[in-house]
């Protein structure tokens, strides 16, 4: 249930991430990247985390720059 932790701003809003740490949210990473994305990634996240049911990824900027396509081909998720 995600009642009363929607997000009403736009993704590219200046404003929603804020929002949504004030509406419960935990941010688990911000990652920025140097390269054009193409080579694969591996992110760990904050140590000490509390179970999650969602998790929200927020692309803020592509490589080509005008922001028409983001793709994602794996995501995987292990808990030691």
């Amino acid at each position: 249930d995600l009642e009363g932790a929607e997000t009403t701003k736009a993704g590219n809003d200046p404003g929603w991430k804020d929002e949504a740490l004030a509406k419960g949210w935990t941010l688990l990473q911000e990652v920025r990247r140097s390269d054009d994305g193409q080579a694969p990634l591996t992110i760990n996240l904050l140590r000490g985390l509390p179970p999650v049911r969602y998790i929200r990824i927020r692309v803020l900027h592509v490589a080509n720059g005008d922001g028409s396509n983001s793709n994602m081909s794996e995501l995987t998720f292990w808990r030691k």
